[in-house]
């Protein structure tokens, strides 16, 4: 009976485990999408500057790019935020899992790496991703900002 118990446990673990693995898929295609409509968006920038404004005063184009790229930039971030939470929590139940399994599988890892302030050799990957939005809002305010000064000359 304990056999069977823990081979039940054992599959739940897997599928959690997946489970897991798919959210960490679905964020690498989200952060994806959203480094492609930014870069879309600065090379609609440096094709109008190249070419020319089609109907549009070049300083309210600098405005719109920069707004609507510094609002995806931090809907990025946020979408970056809510994954790093799912994951957290998901992660504490596998380790909750874990407890009850011959061995454990992510705590060795993490006691290895030194996780919960033993060392400063692990920086979680979401913390790590976290700041590419932030440069991109930047980038992005830096040309919203450089709009609104061409509009006053």
């Amino acid at each position: 009976m304990a056999r069977q118990k823990q081979a039940r446990l054992l599959e739940i673990y897997r599928i959690h485990a997946n489970l897991a693995d798919q959210v960490s898929n679905r964020r690498e295609g989200a952060n994806r999408l959203y480094v492609s409509l930014l870069v879309g968006l600065l090379s609609v920038l440096a094709i109008v500057i190249r070419f020319g404004p089609v109907g549009v005063v070049e300083w309210e184009l600098f405005v719109l790019v920069g707004l609507f790229g510094s609002l995806l930039s931090l809907s990025w971030w946020g979408v970056i935020q809510s994954y790093r939470q799912l994951n957290r929590e998901k992660f504490r139940v596998m380790r909750d899992l874990e407890e009850k399994l011959p061995f454990q599988f992510f705590k060795r890892e993490w006691d290895t790496k030194g996780v919960g302030g033993k060392s400063n050799d692990y920086v979680q990957l979401t913390k790590v991703e976290s700041h590419l939005p932030t440069l991109f809002g930047l980038f992005f305010l830096g040309i919203f900002s450089f709009g609104l000064y061409s509009a006053c000359q």
